[in-house]
Formats: structure tokens, sequence, C-alpha cells
């Protein structure tokens, strides 16, 4: 059987044919050039950057506290107390980016049947975009392009719609405010314990 041996300080494996091993020699350099990059920034690869039904990137409504910190892992997420009403009301800041003044995600807390899991998401970053393409940074005309939404000025102004699982976080109510913050407030997946 043919051993493996260094050519010219190159490492060449048995029995594989050169034109496969620098495929795979040309992904690497693929791989590193579009994927490390970011990595190293501390930015998540684009497909974690959805904001959708019941779910924000990779923080997904009803998803376990445990679950959450596998997923963002725990070094990079602070459980806060917003004391909103007066009332214990705990969430878990989630910073993608070390150090970061503001979270780039906000989980909250919430009890249900399968125990203290992840509710409403909030998100502050304008990386992160609906499949339709707004985020934080979009303009109340762009969210109007796409939606029929009405404004709201309880707990903060917003727009939202009946059909979107998710409002609108506004700095102002005319055309050009921006929008600050995207929520996902709902979700249409039915709760499993345990699945998430």
């Amino acid at each position: 059987m043919e051993q493996a041996r260094f050519v010219r300080g190159r490492f060449e494996p048995p029995l594989m044919p050169m034109t496969i091993w620098n495929g795979l020699r040309r992904f690497g350099a693929f791989a590193a050039i579009t994927i490390l990059p970011s990595l190293l920034a501390g930015q998540p690869p684009t497909d974690t950057l959805l904001i959708g039904d019941g779910r924000i990137g990779n923080v997904i409504m009803g998803m376990s506290i445990d679950s959450l910190y596998r997923t963002v892992r725990r070094e990079r997420t602070r459980l806060i107390d917003r004391f909103r009403e007066g009332l214990f009301d705990p969430a878990i800041e989630i910073r993608l980016v070390q150090p970061s003044a503001r979270p780039t995600v906000l989980a909250h807390v919430t009890m249900s049947k399968c125990g203290l899991v992840i509710g409403r998401i909030e998100v502050y970053d304008p990386r992160f975009k609906t499949a339709s393409g707004l985020h934080v940074g979009s303009t109340l005309a762009d969210v109007r392009k796409q939606h029929p939404v009405k404004i709201s000025n309880e707990e903060g102004l917003r727009a939202y719609s009946d059909d979107l699982p998710m409002t609108f976080e506004l700095a102002g109510d005319h055309p050009t405010a921006k929008v600050h913050a995207i929520a996902v407030v709902r979700t249409s997946a039915p709760a499993r314990c345990g699945s998430r």
C-alpha cells in the first residue's frame, strides 16, 4: 500500500489523484477567504441572519434556555431583569460581537408548559434581515411598501400588522423614520417540549 509522503514541502495523501487533492485545496482556500474573515470578526455566517416566523437567526421562540446557551455560547450572553411594570421580567442579552455597548439580540424569558423558554425576541443589528430585506435601519416607508402596517404608541412607537409575526420599533411616525429594532412576537410552530 502506498504511504503518505511529502513532495516539495507539501503533503500528498496516498491513492488520491492530484486533481482531487488540488480541488480540495482550492475549496479550503475558498472557505478561508469567504468564511474565516467573518468568524474572526465575530460575525455569524449569513444563513443565521434571517428574521422570520418565530425566529431571529438561530434564536427560536420556544427554545429552552439551555438550548439557547448551547446555540450562541453562554459567554456571549447576560441575564438581565427588565423590571417592567414593577415585576420581575427576565431577558437574555446576546452579543455576537464582543464587546458591544448594545446587545445584538434580546431574548425574553417566559414560562410555558415546558418550563422557562424564549418568548419575544428583539434584534438591534442591521445585518439581520427579513426574507424581503427589511432590517434595522429601514424606514417606515420601506416597511409600508411591503406590508399594510398600522402605527401603535403602546409600549413605544411601532409598526405592526395582523398578518406579520413581527413588529418594527420606530424612531418616529413619518415616512423617513428609521426602524431601530425588530421584534418577533409570535410563531406558527406548535410548541413541543424538548424539541428545540
